[in-house]
């Protein structure tokens, strides 16, 4: 056990892959979140599909390694979000050359992708890092037991913010009232259905980051302020 209530400087094999994995997985949930698919009946945007990847690696980086490395990560992601849309936007707005292709296809399919970026920026910097805030408390106050339930219970609370903000932020614009709640609805239920396979496999790899790392952090006496980001 690390006690977390000073700068912890983590010596992880791991810590670095998981955070490139968070990563990729939110900006290819952005890149694909205006493809629309019936999935197992549900009416699901590409990106509900990838993003509950970042709640489950979320859940276990603070978990293991505590609220600031958690915290990090989440913004971290964000920013890197943001430049992808920058540069994403930069680009398919540059000057068509007389043997360029597909100029319609791609304002078509990566023209709004700002808009589903800020929407997750806005709603990430409130439920992704209400997530990992619920995982690092309730874990003091249950002694570190009972990872599974903190999991699903921050997970469902977290997401359903998450998928609010975004629905209303990115979908609300361009999708009819009923077919944005209808697609709000589904996302929620898939989210739950999510947290549900996955936290168990999710639990057995906190037990092997604890026993590879050696690291179980309790954020005692930790400010957990989203914005005090001391970068050790």
């Amino acid at each position: 056990m690390v006690p977390n209530n000073i700068p912890l400087k983590l010596n992880s094999k791991f810590i670095i892959l998981l955070a490139m994995i968070y990563t990729t997985a939110s900006i290819a949930a952005d890149a694909v979140a205006f493809k629309f698919t019936y999935f197992f009946g549900l009416v699901e945007s590409g990106a509900t599909l990838l993003f509950p990847l970042t709640y489950i690696l979320g859940d276990v980086i603070s978990e293991v390694y505590g609220w600031n490395t958690a915290m990090k990560i989440v913004w971290f992601g964000l920013a890197c979000e943001a430049l992808f849309a920058i540069m994403i936007t930069w680009v398919i707005h540059l000057p068509i050359y007389g043997i360029g292709q597909f100029q319609n296809e791609y304002m078509d399919i990566l023209g709004n992708i700002w808009l589903f970026v800020l929407a997750g920026i806005i709603s990430n910097a409130v439920a992704g890092l209400l997530n990992v805030f619920f995982i690092s408390k309730w874990k003091i106050m249950m002694h570190g037991r009972l990872f599974w339930v903190r999991s699903i219970i921050s997970t469902c609370i977290s997401e359903f913010i998450l998928i609010f903000l975004t629905v209303l932020i990115a979908f609300v614009p361009f999708i009819h009232f009923k077919a944005t709640m209808k697609v709000f609805a589904d996302a929620y239920l898939l989210e739950i259905i999510y947290a549900m396979i996955f936290v168990l496999p999710a639990q057995l790899f906190v037990m092997i980051l604890k026993r590879a790392d050696g690291i179980d952090a309790y954020d005692y006496g930790v400010s957990y302020n989203p914005f005090k980001l001391v970068l050790n």
